[in-house]
């Protein structure tokens, strides 16, 4: 429970998740600091005053499937924690009165436990953890380390998807730079020549043949 506050409190930007960025706080030194708020020992700080700014603007809540995270601060109880594909972050609905619509909450900053795809493709097993990379042009990548050999993978590797397809390749991220404005993965089809900007086995139909439950929400 002292390490999902601490994760909360970083929104998951912690050095463990993202090893190569040095001005991250370890996991532990924030969960000594969740020790000290409870003892009345706090202390303002560097870290005090970054964390503050992580969590400034969101409230702390638990979702009836045992969640702890950071949502909008209009969240009430009731209203729905929706994993929506291509969305980045979960995101709060509320159901109306105009029959099965909802309306948009707002996003939700962290999320413990749903923020590496956890609803969709089930934990990470085995040796292998979530970590990102900053490469020398500080675009963030996500991947993911094996804990025994040190190996890294970017996420086009995730070991819970299984091997990429034969007919589509990831388009290569070298044109990239840190102020072009946010990007995500793009996959070319070898064959028809089709770009498209998601994983081809995160496709709706891809999920529900993984017997992922997937629902459509109706949005005013």
């Amino acid at each position: 429970m002292l390490d999902t506050y601490a994760h909360l409190l970083t929104t998951g930007s912690t050095h463990e998740r993202y090893n190569n960025w040095l001005n991250l706080p370890r996991l532990g030194q924030v969960s000594s600091l969740v020790l000290d708020i409870t003892a009345g020992g706090l202390h303002q700080n560097r870290l005090t005053e970054d964390l503050f700014e992580h969590v400034k603007g969101s409230m702390f809540a638990y979702t009836e499937s045992g969640h702890f995270g950071l949502v909008p601060p209009s969240t009430r109880y009731g209203d729905y924690l929706c994993i929506l594909l291509g969305f980045t972050h979960p995101i709060c609905l509320r159901s109306t009165t105009n029959g099965g619509h909802y309306e948009v909450v707002g996003g939700c900053s962290y999320i413990h436990g749903l923020m590496d795809a956890e609803a969709l493709l089930g934990l990470q097993v085995g040796r292998w953890s979530f970590e990102g990379q900053f490469n020398t042009r500080g675009i963030s990548t996500a991947g993911y380390l094996n804990t025994d050999t040190q190996d890294w993978v970017p996420a086009d590797y995730d070991p819970r998807l299984g091997p990429r397809p034969d007919d589509w390749e990831v388009v290569p991220m070298s044109s990239w730079s840190q102020h072009d404005a946010m990007k995500y993965e793009e996959w070319r089809n070898k064959t028809t020549g089709e770009v498209i900007s998601s994983d081809p086995r995160l496709t709706p139909e891809a999920l529900k043949e993984r017997g992922v439950h997937l629902e459509t929400f109706s949005i005013i």
